[in-house]
């Protein structure tokens, strides 16, 4: 009997592909540790995920609207198998701001 929460949806949806996902920022993590810049972290995930033969974009931008009226664009860090989106904070702390522009 499959589950009904999230993990089970996610499981049912995505497959491991979090779980590889979240693997590729794990040995990112462990690789570097802190302190660099968001670009260093970002050039660091793109061989993660390539090295696991995970399908991705980077610096995927994508149009944001207001009414209707094109506003402008924004680049996603990755956009992984046109499904996932990884955005990358090099910060000590995630903030409610960093939280609020992911969820956006």
């Amino acid at each position: 009997m499959q589950g009904n929460g999230i993990a089970s949806r996610v499981q049912r949806e995505y497959g491991n592909l979090p779980y590889r996902i979240i693997g590729a920022g794990m040995a990112v993590q462990k690789g570097l540790g802190p302190g660099f810049p968001e670009e260093l972290y970002q050039r660091a995930w793109a061989i993660a995920l390539r090295r696991r033969g995970i399908e991705f974009e980077r610096e995927k931008p994508i149009q944001v609207f207001y009414d209707d009226v094109k506003l402008g664009s924004f680049y996603l860090d990755f956009l992984v198998k046109n499904c996932v989106i990884v955005e990358l904070n090099a910060v000590e702390l995630l903030s409610s701001h960093h939280q609020q522009q992911v969820i956006s």
